[in-house]
């Protein structure tokens, strides 16, 4: 079969609110409150990356400007900054792997 971005990205479709589902569970509420009320989940991007015969994506996350940002008054520091940093990341990496399993990809 041969992968490209549309592919990939049905499968991240269909794998995620599976994925959401454990993924809100592990992360704080006051967290977890930011990036939906920020819109971080809406700014994720996967697709296929043919170089290396992968899926890839781009996490979306708080830029290190943040403190000039519109919503600096409800962030609490750089380490919930940081926490919410990985847990997006973590995510990717958790839809990442669901779609290569789903896609056969070695």
């Amino acid at each position: 079969m041969t992968l490209n971005d549309e592919k990939v990205n049905a499968a991240v479709d269909e794998h995620w609110e599976d994925a959401l589902e454990g993924w809100r569970d592990a992360l704080e509420p006051a967290d977890l409150e930011l990036v939906e009320r920020v819109g971080l989940l809406d700014d994720f991007e996967f697709f296929w990356d043919a170089e290396f015969d992968r899926v890839g994506y781009e996490a979306p996350a708080f830029p290190n400007d943040w403190k000039t940002r519109d919503y600096a008054d409800e962030i609490e520091s750089w380490a919930q900054v940081s926490r919410i940093n990985m847990a997006m990341s973590d995510l990717g990496q958790e839809l990442r792997e669901r779609v290569e399993d789903d896609l056969g990809v070695e």
